[in-house]
């Protein structure tokens, strides 16, 4: 997931107004990542341990 952030960070540097493509690449890259990390929130919700039980 780091690697989606910081791929998302510089694609926001390199982003020019006046090249849509590097908007569209920060636009895809920032998008993968909130799709990843929405991913990983929800894998961890699935499994809540209480003693010795798990609810999913």
């Amino acid at each position: 997931m780091k690697e989606g952030y910081e791929d998302y960070k510089q694609k926001q540097q390199q982003e020019s107004a006046q090249n849509v493509d590097s908007i569209l690449e920060r636009v895809t890259a920032e998008e993968k990542y909130y799709l990843t990390k929405t991913q990983a929130i929800k894998k961890g919700r699935h499994k809540i341990t209480f003693s010795s039980r798990s609810i999913s």
